[in-house]
């Protein structure tokens, strides 16, 4: 896949980074591997759209292992939680996540776990780094 960027009022000796995310119309990723940290209620409608799913129970068996922290943190390209579980996940498993850049994204109760699944497969993270006599080049 391959997306060009028009920059307009830009200045690469000024500027040197540029970062953000753009959300495209189609789905990019074929193999998008999510995971829901969730109360009852998430956990039912994650099995209804055939997510993986863990409970507040599941996370307090991991007892903060490092290990077993990376291998979930490296399995899925995203984590959702629920809001009533996110504010236990740092206490519970540790600051390998937030190292990783994996910490969890948090659900609201009224939220739907589709919409919010389908808007972070669309989502593309580009950063673009400049030096002088280089050739400019975007990761994404």
């Amino acid at each position: 896949v391959e997306i060009h960027f028009g920059l307009k009022n830009f200045d690469p000796t000024r500027d040197k980074r540029i970062a953000g995310n753009v959300d495209l119309p189609h789905n990019p990723r074929q193999k998008f591997k999510c995971v829901i940290w969730g109360n009852e209620k998430h956990i039912m409608e994650a099995k209804e759209l055939g997510l993986d799913y863990r409970s507040l129970d599941d996370l307090q068996g991991i007892n903060r292992d490092k290990k077993l922290v990376k291998k979930i943190g490296k399995s899925y390209d995203k984590i959702l939680c629920s809001a009533s579980v996110i504010r236990q996940v740092p206490r519970l498993l540790g600051p390998q996540l937030s190292r990783m850049g994996k910490f969890p994204v948090a659900i609201r109760p009224n939220e739907s776990i589709a919409g919010t699944v389908d808007k972070f497969r669309r989502n593309v993270k580009f950063q673009l780094k400049f030096k002088t006599g280089a050739p400019m080049c975007l990761s994404a």
